[in-house]
């Protein structure tokens, strides 16, 4: 699971999607919370800093998802 905070998501997403802030709340809106999606992760990456923050966190966790699979066999 990628989260980013709704200001972030907003910011992106007007830059990519030429839409308007309103509108895109009410897209946010309509999907499943983001508290919910989180909740039922396996593993969240929090996309909403620096792209090096955002790099690390997922290096780890295919560093850890190897780990599980070189353990398994």
């Amino acid at each position: 699971m990628v989260t980013a905070p709704e200001a972030v998501q907003i910011r992106r997403l007007q830059g990519r999607d030429r839409r308007g802030p309103d509108e895109i709340r009410g897209m946010l809106k309509a999907q499943w919370p983001l508290t919910g999606k989180v909740a039922r992760a396996d593993y969240v990456v929090d996309n909403g800093g620096e792209r090096r923050v955002t790099a690390r966190q997922v290096k780890n966790i295919w560093a850890e998802l190897k780990n599980q699979l070189d353990s398994s066999g």
